[in-house]
């Protein structure tokens, strides 16, 4: 659904990117949510990591329509981008980068400015000539017909018009020389116009020619039909040239971003603006027969993005046409329809999730902090009144002893306010612990329920950076509880004022107004720069993590220099925007102090003019006064400090907000010391024409397969063909694009997929080992069962030989202290005691473990679950020959299935090929000239001779 919550904005809203992959879709929101589309950011991210390509223009206009916005691609000559009669503006341009292409929202133009939203920095005002060239050049072969009815186009002759009238051309002129471009039939005409019309202005911007008459002149000459060559203009100032003979497009260092130029042009989309629009990779309207003349566009790649004419405005009811076209044969046509949640998420708001987590406390608490805020408040100016007495009864008290009395009535209740802080400040700093642990619980308790696909589009140093600033959430309620006395001081404060000079009423209101418009006005210009220094404070996590993680290899390869020069450049945007933040909080204070103390004094001058009565009075007028400049600066200074606690609030309850997929006892119930069930059945899986798309790429295309319950089954096949998609299919990793999966006759669903863990053993090279004992890692799916018979089981006998401490021996990070190996046979081990299982996954179980324990482990994990459906994806091919039906998967299609045997012996099957490869690459490092050294036990034996057996 399009939910539009308003009109366009004149400043594009920012929204930062957290790795160099987030740009398609953080450009994409900014664009959106400038149009008064709300579009989610994290839907859109995770769209981008797992459905479609983020990185790819391409990926983002399929994205774009299966949204069912109305989006096109196209080149546009570089200097009809700005330029208003194109009507291209706001659109998404790819630009030239250090790191590549990149994505950028091209907003407005004001004057010689451009304002652009870059999601690696943020917004910028450019100036024109400076931005355009950052364009990435891009060439598209087009049908010379094509070109020539877009060239007719109300578009594009606007754009020569004002490109016309900016050399200071007559309308009769400028008029002229249209009309002579368009009696030419072919599409050199106009053409030669524009590139007249391009060299002429670069002249005139060198000083090398005036506007107005030499520019005239000049012009006039070029597009003589008489003498009109193509080769007084110099080749870098045409937009469209004839292809060369046999055109092949050169490879560029843009593909991933560029226009897919191998389709030819095409109209666009029948729900698309009635106007002619540039000749793109989606345009049909000129057919591509032989012999017609084809030509190559150059220009700037440009994503136009516009809500459909008919989208509902404040209607929860998707349109039922909003589907994509079926007959799209493109991969993101096929987008699954939780894109739809990118903009259609009417879900709890994350400033309801935090008033929901402060009213968790109870309306008694409330209602008792409130009552001492309206006390305390009310005994400060209470306080005031009785200085005033005092200070006017001192002359009147004649007696040193009633002086003290009076003196000490007034320290007295000074005090009594003093310990009223005492409560109040205790329930404040318990509504922050608990807040804190509030968010602690909800994040540890909705991690392991998330879905795989939040998971998978989240950094990891992001969500540890998350949690790692919840310590600052507990100072919340206090920035609140402050800032509200801080207001009601000011109100009571302005009060006292009035009842000491009625007078100033009138003065009293604007100053009061000003004192509370000053920070409200600086709030979103504080929240979003902070925003924006918290944003690129993570891609700094994001990039200390991805460092240490991979010391060894920068340091082994010498690529510290490259990783530093990263590290400069995430830092001099963190810095500029650091300095920009402050200078906005300075620029606030400063405006908030210069206010405060202006009014202080307009106050003062006022009730001076007409002072009437004993000097304490206007002494006591003149305290007062000068405090409202104090209290407006603690309230601007409470106010930033909420925004950076609001931006560190909302960064965390994104993920406590996010729908979870499995309910509360998946992560936490498995069956401990149950005892095994009598016996155990596998499960029935059906593929039914099933296909997954991840990443904009099809991984698994038109899937039908059926597995028996109880069968094993070895799945082969090139490394990238779909093995591990297939896999994640039955681990929830991996939504279906299409089609349908069904586990024991159930359609797949997260209910399903939450029974489906409980009786599952899964064994990757990737699952984590914790830097735990060992005996915690056996039974982390299983606690309190018996480990004797695994250990036995999955060789580790040897191991815990070698482990000082035995099974309270901890592995390290990731199974660090122990060998490939032995992390495997770890690995096998929790797996093995899960004695119940009915689904068994085995993705290379035995990587890095020797041949003959390879064999003998593989037959004591078939033993062992006799019963249940196991499913074994390998890379040794002789290995599936144990079994009695192999998948062989190639480029995302089943294409064999069958016994492996049957295969062997079948000259041209892909398994005999697979075998034929492995056979001749075992041969290739059996040569005599390879040297073979063998290494046991720590130990490297003496080398053998070339060519000897070891």
């Amino acid at each position: 659904m399009i939910h539009r919550s308003g009109h366009a904005r004149w400043l594009v809203p920012e929204t930062l990117q957290t790795s160099t992959t987030d740009c398609g879709p953080a450009a994409l929101r900014s664009l959106l949510e400038g149009m008064g589309i709300h579009a989610s950011y994290t839907r859109l991210r995770e769209a981008c990591q797992t459905d479609v390509d983020g990185t790819s223009i391409d990926g983002l206009e399929g994205l774009c329509l299966s949204l069912g916005l109305e989006a096109e691609q196209m080149v546009v000559p570089r200097d009809h981008l700005l330029l208003e009669p194109s009507r291209i503006l706001p659109c998404i341009v790819v630009v030239k980068s250090r790191l590549g292409p990149h994505f950028v929202v091209v907003w407005n133009v004001v004057g010689p400015w451009v304002q652009t939203m870059d999601p690696s920095y943020g917004r910028r005002w450019q100036l024109i000539d400076a931005f355009l060239g950052t364009l990435m050049p891009f060439a598209l072969p087009v049908d010379a017909a094509a070109w020539r009815t877009w060239a007719e186009s109300d578009e594009y002759s606007g754009a020569i018009k004002a490109r016309l009238s900016a050399l200071h051309l007559p309308k009769t002129r400028r008029d002229a020389l249209l009309e002579r471009a368009h009696t030419d039939t072919t599409w050199k005409g106009l053409a030669h116009l524009d590139a007249s019309l391009r060299f002429t202005a670069q002249l005139v911007k060198s000083g090398g020619l005036r506007r107005g008459g030499e520019a005239s002149r000049l012009l006039e000459a070029l597009s003589d039909p008489a003498r009109q060559h193509d080769a007084e203009i110099p080749e870098a100032y045409w937009s469209v040239r004839p292809s060369a003979p046999d055109h092949e497009d050169p490879p560029s260092d843009h593909d991933e971003s560029a226009p897919d130029h191998e389709d030819p042009p095409s109209d666009h989309d029948e729900s698309a603006p009635d106007h002619e629009d540039p000749p793109s990779d989606h345009d049909e309207s000129a057919p591509d027969h032989e012999g017609e003349e084809q030509l190559s566009l150059r220009g700037a790649v440009v994503l136009r993005v516009r809500a459909p004419k008919n989208a509902p405005q404040d209607d929860n009811e998707p349109p039922q046409d909003a589907a994509p076209d079926p007959d799209a044969t493109a991969p993101h046509a096929q987008s699954p329809q939780q894109l739809a949640s990118a903009i259609a998420d009417t879900g709890p708001s994350l400033r309801d999730h935090l008033l929901a987590l402060l009213r968790a406390d109870g309306p008694r608490e409330r209602l008792l902090l409130l009552g001492l805020l309206l006390v305390g408040t009310l005994g400060v100016v209470v306080e005031l009144v009785l200085f005033r007495t005092l200070i006017d009864l001192m002359g009147r008290l004649g007696l040193a002893s009633h002086r003290l009395q009076a003196l000490g009535v007034v320290l007295v209740f000074t005090l009594s306010l003093l310990l009223l802080d005492i409560p109040a400040m205790s329930l404040v700093l318990r509504a922050g612990r608990r807040l804190e642990l509030r968010l602690r619980l909800g994040f540890a308790e909705r991690l392991p329920r998330l879905a795989d696909r939040y998971l998978q589009s989240r950094l990891v140093s992001d969500l540890a950076g998350r949690l790692h600033h919840a310590t600052r959430i507990r100072q919340l309620p206090d920035v609140l509880w402050q800032l509200a006395r801080a207001g009601m001081e000011l109100l009571m404060t302005a009060v006292a004022l009035a009842w000491l000079d009625p007078r100033l009423l009138p003065h009293l209101g604007v100053v009061v107004t000003l004192g509370v418009l000053i920070p409200l006005l600086t709030y979103n210009a504080v929240q979003e720069h902070d925003y924006r220094v918290r944003t690129l404070s993570g891609s700094l996590y994001r990039f200390y993590l991805d460092a240490l993680q991979g010391l060894f290899p920068v340091l082994t390869h010498g690529a510290e220099r490259g990783v530093q020069s990263e590290h400069d450049q995430i830092m001099s945007h963190w810095e500029t925007a650091s300095h920009a933040l402050l200078r906005v909080r300075m620029g606030a204070e400063g405006l908030q102090l210069l206010v405060g103390l202006g009014s202080a004094v307009w106050l003062v001058h006022a009730h001076l003019r007409h002072v009437e009565g004993h000097v304490g009075s206007v002494l006591l007028v003149v305290y007062l006064a000068l405090n409202l400049p104090a209290l407006g600066q603690r309230l601007s200074l409470l106010t930033r400090q909420f925004v950076r606690l609001r931006n560190y609030s909302f960064i965390l309850l994104e993920t406590l907000a996010e729908p979870l997929q499995r309910p509360p006892s998946a992560a936490l119930t498995r069956a401990s010391s149950a005892p095994p069930p009598p016996r155990v059945t596998g499960i029935q899986l059906d593929f039914q024409q099933l296909s997954v798309v991840s990443g904009g790429k099809e991984r698994l295309a038109s899937l039908d397969l059926s597995i028996r319950p109880g069968e094993h089954i070895a799945v082969v096949g090139p490394s990238g063909a779909g093995k591990s998609s297939l896999f994640g299919l039955l681990l929830g990793w991996v939504e279906p694009t299409d089609g349908h999966l069904l586990l024991d006759g159930e359609p797949l669903s997260p209910a399903v997929l939450t029974r489906l863990t409980e009786h599952l053993a899964w064994v990757d090279p990737v699952t984590q080992l914790w830097n735990r004992p060992l005996l915690d890692n056996l039974t982390y799916a299983a606690p309190g069962r018996s480990v004797g018979e695994t250990i036995d089981a999955v060789d580790l006998r040897t191991v815990l030989g070698r482990l000082p401490q035995g099974l309270q021996t901890s592995l390290g990070e990731g199974g660090r202290l122990l060998s490939g190996g032995e992390g495997q046979r770890v690995r096998l081990g929790r797996a093995h005691l899960q004695h119940d299982a009915r689904l068994v996954l085995l993705d290379e179980a035995f990587r890095g473990l020797d041949l003959p324990v390879r064999k003998r482990l593989l037959r004591m994990a078939r033993a062992r679950w006799r019963d249940a459906t196991l499913l074994c994806i390998t890379h040794d091919i002789e290995e599936a020959l144990a079994f009695d039906r192999v998948l062989v998967i190639d480029d995302g299609r089943l294409v064999e299935d069958g016994d492996p045997r049957v295969l062997a012996r079948t000259q041209g099957t892909h398994y005999h090929t697979l075998l034929t490869l492995k056979a001749s690459l075992q041969g290739a490092l059996s040569a005599p000239a390879w040297r073979q050294v063998v290494v046991s036990a720590g130990r490297i034996a003496p080398p053998s001779p070339p060519g000897a057996t070891p």
